[in-house]
């Protein structure tokens, strides 16, 4: 938004995770929760968790590499239907468990993103490898929330257990009723009329996905935003759909707009992949040397321990 509305106040942005579509991905925030309220099946966190391990398996060669990370997103296809009946073994609980037809359709949702009655596309969801039921060692940090995530006590049965940003944006500012909660919601239909609601009531003020960064280059501001592919809050897609579009607007948009993905990262921080940490020295040395950065230099360990040491490339790279 800086960029879009102030092109002079910064000669340089450093943007990890950007909210460009803060009207989109709030209240598809809720999506998986309102799924599971409407058809009041909660999966276990060790289904979930499952699948999500299962479909990180299924696609972590795709890359060339086994590093336990999905780097090239666009080539997974992972069918969490196929895994119904399959038995899996909980590490959490020491227990097994068995895939639930409930369990693949709410992962199969909130990887795809909400939808409307007819299928209709309203926006992205959650990669693959993102944590659906959040982390296990949560911190307190974003990087810790799962859409999807559940609680269940000792007698087996489940509840959602919202993260708070889809909801409470739907009560306060959608609806305006403090009385009122999500799980009101009885249909998809009636989700989509919300979901619609919002971007007619609050586009203008907080929209910021305006394609047009022209005032910014000829002011001669300098961007390099990173985005998680395991982000479970922002899905990395609205970022690789907004710098598409600005691309086509702008074919030369890499003179002054950069764009790194990062396998494993989560919100900003935490997942299973690294994170940049000399993100603003890059920014600086481009701002002030005209050294435009051609790769991010990152590093990680895998569950073995085994460190990796690599450069990440602007995408589409």
């Amino acid at each position: 938004m800086l960029a879009q509305r102030y092109p002079e106040a910064y000669d340089g942005i450093a943007a990890a995770a950007p909210a460009f579509n803060w009207n989109q991905f709030i209240p598809a925030a809720a999506w998986a929760q309102v799924m599971m309220s409407i058809m009041r099946q909660f999966p276990t966190k060790c289904e979930l968790d499952s699948l999500t391990e299962a479909a990180v398996a299924s696609c972590d060669a795709l890359d060339g590499v086994t590093d336990g990370l999905i780097s090239d997103v666009d080539k997974c296809s992972f069918n969490p239907f196929t895994m119904i009946g399959s038995v899996r073994n909980c590490t959490s609980t020491g227990k097994s468990v068995t895939i639930t037809e409930a369990a693949a359709v709410i992962a199969n949702a909130t990887w795809e993103g909400p939808r409307g009655p007819n299928g209709e596309f309203l926006w992205y969801g959650v990669d693959y490898q993102s944590r659906l039921t959040g982390s296990p060692n949560p911190t307190g940090t974003t990087s810790d929330l799962g859409y999807a995530a559940t609680t269940c006590n000792t007698n087996g049965t489940c509840t959602g257990a919202p993260t708070g940003l889809g909801e409470a944006w739907l009560q306060l500012f959608v609806k305006k009723d403090p009385q009122w909660n999500y799980t009101l919601i009885n249909s998809v239909e009636e989700y989509t009329r919300l979901f619609r609601s919002a971007m007619q009531q609050y586009d203008s003020i907080i929209g910021s996905a305006d394609l047009d960064l022209s005032n910014y280059r000829k002011a001669g501001g300098k961007i390099i935003t990173y985005h998680g592919l395991a982000d479970g809050l922002i899905p990395h897609k609205g970022t690789t759909d907004y710098y598409d579009r600005v691309t086509k607007l702008d074919p030369n948009v890499d003179d002054f707009f950069r764009y790194f993905q990062v396998a494993g990262l989560a919100h900003c921080s935490g997942g299973s992949g690294g994170q940049p940490t000399s993100t603003f020295q890059a920014l600086v040395d481009w701002v002030e040397k005209g050294t435009a950065p051609d790769t991010i230099p990152i590093n990680f360990n895998d569950k073995s321990g085994t460190q990796y040491d690599r450069f990440l490339c602007p995408y589409p790279m």
